[in-house]
């Protein structure tokens, strides 16, 4: 085969036997101890069609090497060997990629849909504080919950259902109250967080059997029956 200058190569194999030299040795002197099979060089020199100069990659096995052309790897080995490295380096990339890729541990959130059954006013309290346990730190911080946003819709409809459950069982200055309060609401949209969070905090605030507290506002229906 035709080599040319700056051609890259690798030794293939030994033919001294041609040269009548003891098995393992190259054709131009040496042996495998001094150029490991495999070594890597690029051609700077062509003397002769019997003889080419290699300029080898580690240099000390020599700066320059010279070969008989049969010690060389033919076209269809240069090219079986250039597609092994190929693949190698390919193989080396993707533990690499894979290494630093970091583990992400899918988990599977049931979310439960807002289905009031008798108290609509308190059970979407119930609802929104299970379903969206950060709410009082986005709240704070004034961030975007993502879980929340993406549920925008299906929360201020949950919302207009405690709205309207409110206006049919509260009276006096409560009613005013959750009218103003559910407005505020509605004008929070670039802050949906910290909105509902205070619609939530004020019919808690307002309800008797959502917290414990001994002053119960007594301006629902509910907490007039039981006082």
């Amino acid at each position: 085969m035709k080599y040319k200058i700056g051609q890259k190569v690798f030794i293939k194999r030994a033919n001294g036997e041609l040269d009548h030299k003891p098995k393992g040795s190259y054709y131009y002197g040496g042996s495998f101890r001094d150029l490991p099979l495999g070594s890597k060089g690029t051609i700077n020199e062509i003397v002769n069609e019997n003889m080419i100069g290699l300029r080898v990659e580690k240099q000390n096995y020599g700066y320059r090497w010279y070969v008989h052309p049969s010690e060389l790897p033919t076209p269809e080995e240069i090219n079986l060997h250039e597609r092994k490295e190929q693949e190698k380096i390919n193989s080396q990339l993707k533990s690499i990629l894979l290494a630093d890729e970091p583990i992400v541990k899918m988990s599977i959130t049931r979310q439960k849909s807002f289905d009031p059954k008798f108290n609509a006013r308190e059970e979407f309290v119930v609802w929104i504080r299970e379903e969206f346990p950060e709410l009082k730190k986005y709240s704070k911080n004034k961030r975007k919950y993502s879980d929340l946003i993406n549920r925008k819709k299906e929360v201020m409809e949950g919302a207009k259902k405690a709205y309207e459950h409110a206006l049919k069982t509260t009276d006096s200055c409560v009613r005013v109250d959750f009218i103003e309060s559910f407005k505020e609401l509605n004008k929070r949209m670039g802050n949906f967080a910290n909105g509902l969070d205070e619609f939530v905090t004020f019919i808690e605030y307002v309800s008797a059997n959502l917290i414990n507290k001994k002053d119960r506002h007594y301006g629902t229906t509910l907490a007039r029956r039981i006082k």
